[in-house]
């Protein structure tokens, strides 16, 4: 042994390396996490079929119970 201290500088590099490598792939991952879910949420059908008698008769109810009062029973709105 020569007395010499190690600086420890090559694994600081190498530990800097992993530190960016692990930063890429983790961001890499969450983005292609997003991408697969933004493509599989654009593909859904929408949730409400306007055409359901069943949801038309509650949008009805609704309505009446809440809205009327203020834009009319048959959708007339009021002035002002």
């Amino acid at each position: 042994m020569s007395g010499e201290i190690d600086s420890g500088a090559p694994r600081e590099q190498a530990a800097s390396h992993g530190t960016v490598f692990r930063a890429l792939l983790a961001t890499s991952v969450a983005f292609l996490v997003a991408a697969i879910a933004w493509s599989t949420w654009q593909s859904t059908p929408p949730l409400i079929d306007a055409d359901d008698a069943r949801l038309l008769a509650i949008g009805q109810r609704v309505y009446a119970e809440h809205c009327a009062s203020c834009h009319g029973a048959n959708l007339e709105g009021q002035p002002a």
